[in-house]
């Protein structure tokens, strides 16, 4: 029974092309477009940032010798950070920023740093720099003693910010922390949302009609829950292999870092595909009409579920978190997306274990309620 339930799945062309193909396709054509300008953005040339020093204290001084230090080390053969540094007004940083002759500029006065930033920075540029000053203005507060005594102490400062950078660097370039990186992990819960297909393939293959294939279920005598039961892990199984499969492809054939944790990955994406298959089946309930009917009506759902996710406009989830965040608390998409960006992107797994919670929970509703639909249903006539 379930091997038959594989072959059957696997003979649907449509929900194989949708769950598999399509999302490759997508971020193949991602990886062209974006991964020539991710190279670009984490490499090593020179980072060109206008400094404006406001002041005369230590404190602004001090940050004015750190960057020299830092270029006398780059100079030296001692780093691979290349700060081209413009020192000027801040008021002519608008100007510079228009003509792109900087990346980022600091505002030193008073005792703190303000960074700017243009609308579309580069990400290792804006963590770079941003890394500087949060690493000088929390050693210096530590050692500005030993700074007035000893003005070579600036090299222990120089020395922390050239380790801290030099690994956002490598992390930038190697792990995917980077502004495209999105779009191939929604691309992959794209295809995981796509397989709904397959859920309301299982309920047509259970339903009692007139085909053989129906009659054979109505005279079945296995429980209506074990026999969903059976195709509902049947196209788990070959689903969850289509998931991997592309999450492999990220990792060996593009490049990009997402099995740093392989154990959650994997119950990611189980839970992700239970969650997709169990909506299928229960969708099939929801709409009337033949399969194809069902599939279409139902792929414009799991579409505007894509969108407000933020498959085609990254920026939208944010956007909802700032007027609406209970629905990116609610919706599907977007939770599964989280989980496996947390997953691929953060060191910190925070509400990860709710979230797989909430798809365990919805997954065992769905397919308890499915189960009862099906077997109030009666044979149909012809």
């Amino acid at each position: 029974m379930f091997l038959n339930s594989v072959k059957l799945l696997v003979r649907r062309k449509q929900a194989i092309f949708w769950a598999a193909i399509f999302p490759l396709v997508l971020m193949v054509l991602f990886y062209f477009c974006f991964g020539s300008i991710n190279e670009q953005e984490n490499c090593i040339d020179a980072r060109k940032i206008a400094v404006s020093i406001e002041g005369d204290s230590m404190y602004e001084k001090n940050f004015k010798e750190l960057l020299t230090t830092l270029n006398d080390q780059y100079k030296n053969g001692e780093s691979d950070l290349d700060l081209d540094v413009t020192y000027c007004d801040s008021d002519k940083f608008k100007e510079l920023f228009d003509k792109e002759e900087i990346e980022a500029a600091y505002k030193v006065t008073d005792g703190k740093i303000e960074i700017l930033l243009p609308a579309r920075y580069k990400s290792a540029t804006g963590m770079i720099v941003r890394q500087i000053a949060d690493t000088y203005h929390v050693k210096y507060s530590i050692i500005e003693d030993a700074i007035s005594k000893d003005p070579t102490k600036i090299m222990e400062i120089a020395d922390k910010v050239q380790e801290n950078v030099s690994y956002i660097e490598v992390d930038e370039a190697s792990s995917g922390k980077d502004p495209y990186f999105w779009y191939f992990i929604s691309t992959v819960v794209m295809g995981i949302m796509f397989n709904y297909m397959a859920g309301i393939y299982i309920v047509n293959n259970l339903r009692a009609n007139a085909s053989y294939e129906g009659m054979r279920i109505a005279l079945s005598p296995e429980s209506k829950f074990k026999l969903i039961a059976c195709n509902f892990f049947a196209a788990l199984l070959v689903n969850s292999l289509i998931s991997m499969g592309h999450l492999a492809i990220i990792e060996f054939v593009f490049g990009k870092s997402v099995f740093a944790k392989p154990g959650l990955i994997i119950v990611a994406v189980v839970l992700s595909n239970a969650f997709s298959i169990s909506l299928g089946i229960i969708l099939a309930f929801f709409f009337k009409g033949n399969v194809e009917t069902k599939v279409n009506k139902s792929l414009g759902i799991i579409m505007v579920m894509e969108f407000l996710s933020g498959e085609f406009i990254a920026d939208i989830p944010g956007t909802i978190e700032k007027y609406c965040p209970i629905l990116n608390r609610v919706l599907p998409s977007t939770v599964i997306k989280m989980i496996f960006y947390r997953l691929t992107t953060w060191d910190e797994v925070g509400d990860l274990y709710i979230n797989f919670a909430k798809l365990a929970v919805a997954v065992v509703i769905m397919l308890v309620v499915s189960a009862m639909l099906l077997r109030s249903e009666s044979y149909e006539s012809v």
